[in-house]
């Protein structure tokens, strides 16, 4: 009888053994499940068909994704004829700007700021960049805020001055359906911060 029980526990044990090496196997057999990196939503930004979702779908662009929520979008960007070429300041460019200029965030993200950085034009950076070349090293650009931007080439980099002076580079861009998005390191400002938008359409 002692020897059955025996032999009954012994094989419970051994059951239990055989499951916990199973499970063992399994776990070490299985990919790790992980967040998604940073590089992969860029590459999913990129993919995206719209500029507005591009930009949003962008973690280094989320200061100025909150600003164009702010703006009415769809009014102002969805419902403007042909394609959109916006610059769009990182993160990054955002805080540089809080502690130079001191401003709070609500002034910086303004309809005038961010319409400033987006023009009414199907012409890409290539584009641009033979321009500038052809038009003696300098084009001028009217942003859907009003006001001008002047386009410079250093090297074959494409330099943004903006009325008050300050430059940005442009380091990165994302293809989109109705346009494209580039991506600069600075935040770049009008003279009239409190101009109200005109949506003009350059056909």
């Amino acid at each position: 009888m002692k020897l059955n029980k025996l032999i009954m526990m012994l094989t419970l044990v051994f059951i239990a053994f055989t499951a916990c090496k199973d499970k063992e196997r399994e776990a070490e057999t299985m990919e790790p499940v992980q967040g998604e990196n940073f590089e992969d939503r860029l590459e999913n930004a990129r993919g995206n068909n719209d500029v507005v979702n591009a930009i949003e779908s962008n973690p280094e662009l989320s200061t100025f994704a909150t600003g164009l929520n702010a703006w009415n979008v769809q009014d102002s960007i969805e419902n403007v004829e042909g394609e959109l070429l916006v610059f769009a300041p990182t993160n990054l460019a955002y805080s540089e700007v809080r502690q130079v200029e001191g401003q709070p965030m609500v002034e910086i993200d303004s309809e005038a700021i961010i319409s400033y950085h987006v023009l009414n034009t199907s012409r890409d950076l290539e584009e641009l960049r033979e321009e500038i070349r052809n038009s003696r090293d300098t084009v001028v650009v009217q942003t859907m805020q009003g006001e001008d931007l002047k386009l410079t080439l250093d090297g074959n980099s494409l330099v943004l001055t903006g009325a008050t002076g300050i430059s940005a580079r442009v380091t990165d861009s994302i293809q989109a359906e109705n346009g494209m998005v580039y991506i600069i390191d600075k935040v770049l400002f009008p003279r009239d911060t409190s101009r109200e938008v005109i949506i003009t359409n350059e056909g």
